[in-house]
């Protein structure tokens, strides 16, 4: 609960640990806290049978599970702090309860019209939320990332426990390390410089935890170019279209992007995720399937880290849970897992 909240008055979109579990082992160390959807838990309990199961646990899942919700802004818990990240969500925002209910009265609209926005707002955010969702997977299944973020989180532990992940913004200018904060002095200019120079030899905005990369994301138009003046230098460029032009025909736009975007300066640890997203690759529907493997290895980690016993030896079981939230068959998610299993090796699940 809230401060402001009081303990005979519940608030129903809480964001904090519940009191009973504030001291659980779980949720009082440095590894965070992911919450799983609460039909997820459901339909693996149904899969693996509920005796397998601590039924301690069993019951803290589903009440921090409801605490987040379907993972539309919230994710878990670490540092006893929430962790806020918008790539995990399993339903549109058009069907989100609690968007649906408060949207009228902050937009001024009658219900259907705010149904309709949303509606709207979905089918614009759709596509960049795959692409930053399918280049997570990829990230999350790659030994060199992987490698790296845990080599960058060791060095700093001491920093990320009493400060967390730096929200850093690419430099403002040759020398400056983070916006806002051009004074950092000493380890803590060091601190700060290196998770800038991660985020963007990786193409990342941020991180919300380990293993929860935020991608940087598309600006149309982009409105202040020190949002993007780091990553033009290294992973990205501008486009610049005059309002006396006409917008080019979709063939000779695509030409242009893809020129000014992928040239010869890919850097070789990128070079497999930029094959994969020319336009010119056939494969290039292979995207809805790097973003479904970003939240199933998620998932599944979750569920092999905090329940060990009740997992083993039920990943066929646990297949039929996850074709059921993803709307796939079980064929396609032991395809996946084996697509992991290549590029991790087995032991990926419990890391």
């Amino acid at each position: 609960m809230n401060d402001t909240t009081s303990s005979d008055a519940p608030n129903e979109h809480a964001t904090d640990i519940p009191p009973e579990y504030r001291q659980h082992r779980s949720l009082t160390g440095n590894i965070p806290y992911f919450t799983l959807p609460n039909n997820l838990i459901e339909a693996v309990v149904s899969e693996v049978g509920q005796e397998r199961f601590d039924a301690d646990l069993l019951e803290m899942e589903f009440a921090l599970s409801d605490v987040c919700g379907d993972h539309t802004a919230q994710v878990g818990f670490w540092r006893g702090q929430p962790i806020l990240y918008d790539l995990l969500r399993t339903n549109s925002l058009s069907e989100d309860p609690f968007l649906l209910e408060n949207l009228p009265e902050l937009i001024g609209r009658n219900a259907e019209e705010a149904r309709d926005n949303l509606v709207e707002l979905d089918s614009k955010l759709d596509w960049s939320i795959m692409i930053r969702r399918a280049y997570s997977g990829w990230l999350l299944t790659n030994p060199t990332f992987l490698g790296e973020q845990d080599q960058l989180l060791a060095e700093w532990g001491e920093e990320i426990s009493q400060l967390g992940i730096p929200t850093v913004g690419p430099p403002l200018r040759e020398g400056a390390v983070v916006p806002g904060a051009e004074q950092a002095q000493g380890r803590q200019a060091e601190f700060a410089r290196a998770f800038v120079a991660f985020f963007t030899r990786w193409r990342l905005e941020s991180m919300a935890a380990p293993l929860l990369p935020r991608p940087i994301g598309m600006y149309l138009p982009v409105t202040d170019l020190r949002v993007v003046l780091g990553h033009m230098r290294q992973g990205g460029t501008t486009f610049f279209l005059p309002d006396i032009y006409p917008v080019p025909s979709r063939d000779h736009l695509r030409t242009m992007l893809e020129d000014a975007l992928r040239g010869p300066r890919i850097p070789g640890h990128l070079q497999d995720w930029s094959d994969i997203v020319r336009a010119d690759n056939p494969a290039r529907n292979h995207l809805m399937r790097w973003a479904r493997i970003f939240q199933l290895q998620h998932f599944v980690r979750a569920l092999v880290r905090r329940h060990p016993a009740a997992m083993r030896r039920r990943q066929t079981a646990c297949n039929h849970a996850f074709a059921t939230l993803f709307h796939v068959s079980s064929d396609t998610i032991e395809r996946d897992i084996a697509l992991i299993d290549d590029r991790l090796g087995r032991d990926w699940r419990a890391t």
